[in-house]
């Protein structure tokens, strides 16, 4: 989704994670670490970095590194339009800046699958 601004182009929303019925950006992380840490597709998970929190449905991706995550930025807007309105959750809230941080926590708020 960039800076969000192709938040409201359907085309675009294209990840099948599904909550809430609608699709959304996740939580990415790879199938070792999500066991490492019992937390499985479509969980509700908090990533907390420098002080700040951010809550989102976790996916396992394919070749993700071992005990990282992902944080798709441009989701989570307010204001984008019949689409793009309320899809997601808002990475930016947790964003230091730089695209690589270290130090995040995860916590798993909910059992959704």
């Amino acid at each position: 989704m960039d800076d969000g601004r192709y938040a409201n182009n359907g085309w675009m929303q294209s990840c099948p994670i599904r909550h809430q019925d609608h699709l959304d950006n996740a939580v990415l992380l790879s199938r070792k670490t999500a066991r490492d840490l019992d937390v499985a597709n479509g969980d509700l998970v908090e990533v907390t970095l420098n002080g700040r929190t951010v809550t989102g449905p976790i996916w396992t991706q394919p070749g993700m590194a071992d005990n990282t995550l992902g944080l798709a930025l441009g989701y989570g807007r307010t204001a984008a339009g019949r689409v793009g309105t309320g899809v997601g959750f808002n990475a930016y809230s947790v964003f230091t800046g730089s695209y690589l941080a270290t130090g995040a926590t995860l916590k798993r708020r909910a059992r959704l699958t």
